[in-house]
């Protein structure tokens, strides 16, 4: 099966905002999209790893840490994003975080990156780029589901 990965950096193809802002959400974390077969589109990151979310995370909350971290680890602000971001000035910033992607604070003081304000995730089984060994499995007290622009778009 033939998957195709486009890297699409965070706002740039997916928000429109001014260039000081996509090129600050640019740093903050790469999120492209994956066509899949039976999905669609999808959102993976630099590396093609399909990303997912969580439906006991609430909007802007992480409900997954420790053991659930490690089978599905956050998808993390980089540390280049993170001090772009604390150069931003509060305008820039609300740009930022008024679409789709964005970042929300974890527990161990780290940021993840969100779409529509839901943390995103990767799964630790899916071992090679458009793999999607996560999608419909129920545990951590949630189910989790890929992150499919196709299901949103209709």
């Amino acid at each position: 099966m033939a998957r195709r990965f486009s890297l699409v950096v965070l706002g740039l193809a997916l928000v429109a905002v001014t260039g000081s802002v996509a090129f600050a959400q640019g740093m903050m974390a790469p999120v492209g999209i994956s066509m899949n077969s039976t999905l669609g589109q999808i959102l993976a990151d630099d590396n093609g790893r399909t990303l997912y979310w969580f439906s006991a995370d609430g909007p802007d909350v992480s409900n997954c840490s420790d053991a659930c971290a490690a089978a599905w680890p956050p998808l993390l602000v980089s540390s280049a994003g993170m001090d772009a971001m604390m150069d931003m000035s509060a305008d820039a910033m609300m740009m930022v975080m008024s679409g789709p992607l964005g970042a929300a604070p974890r527990a161990d003081g780290s940021m993840q990156v969100t779409w529509n304000h839901m943390p995103l995730y990767m799964f630790s089984a899916d071992r090679n780029p458009g793999d999607t060994n996560g999608n419909g499995r129920t545990g951590f007290g949630g189910d989790w589901s890929v992150v499919s622009l196709s299901d949103m778009m209709m």
